[in-house]
C-alpha cells in the first residue's frame, strides 16, 4: 500500500537526515511525497497520509536550506502552507529562505505570521534580527552599485 511505503520512506528521509546525508534525504521525502499525491481523502488513514505528506515536505525545506538551496526551499514551504496555512514550520522555514534570498517583504511576511501562529518569541527575535542583518547588508551593496554607476 502506498500510505505504508511513504511513512517508510519518511522514516528513511529522517534517519538520512540524522546522519546529514541530506541529498539522500531528499530523495527519500520525495519518494513519501510521491507516494501520498494522490486522492487522500480515498484511504481510512487519510489524516495519517496527510500528517506524513506534510512532514516529508517541511522535512525536505530544511535539507534544502542546509544545502543552500532557497528557492526549492521556499517552494515547497508555500507548498505546505497551501495546506495548512497555520503551519509554523513552514512560515519559519519560508522566513529563513526569503531572508537568504534577500526578498525582504516576503520574509517580513512569513515572520509575522510564525511569530501570530505561535512560534517561540526567542526564534522570532533571532529571525526578526537576521531579517534587519539582511536588509542592512542589502541596502549597503545597492549603495555602493549605484555610487559606482553614477560616479
Amino acid at each position: 500500500e502506498d500510505a505504508v511505503a511513504a511513512l517508510a520512506a519518511k522514516q528513511e528521509g529522517n534517519a538520512k537526515f540524522g546522519a546529514k546525508d541530506f541529498l539522500a534525504a531528499i530523495e527519500s521525502y520525495s519518494k513519501a511525497i510521491d507516494l501520498t499525491s494522490s486522492r487522500t481523502d480515498l484511504l481510512e488513514n487519510e489524516q495519517e497520509v496527510v500528517a506524513a505528506r506534510i512532514a516529508s515536505f517541511n522535512n525536505r525545506t530544511q535539507c534544502y536550506l542546509n544545502l543552500g538551496n532557497n528557492a526549492a526551499a521556499a517552494k515547497d514551504c508555500v507548498t505546505v502552507l497551501q495546506q495548512d496555512d497555520k503551519n509554523i514550520k513552514a512560515h519559519f522555514r519560508l522566513a529563513k529562505a526569503t531572508i537568504a534570498m534577500d526578498e525582504h517583504e516576503a520574509a517580513a511576511h512569513s515572520l509575522k505570521q510564525f511569530e501570530k501562529y505561535g512560534g517561540p518569541a526567542e526564534q522570532v527575535a533571532t529571525l526578526r534580527e537576521e531579517l534587519e542583518k539582511s536588509r542592512a547588508a542589502f541596502d549597503g551593496k545597492q549603495k555602493k552599485m549605484f555610487k559606482k554607476m553614477f560616479a
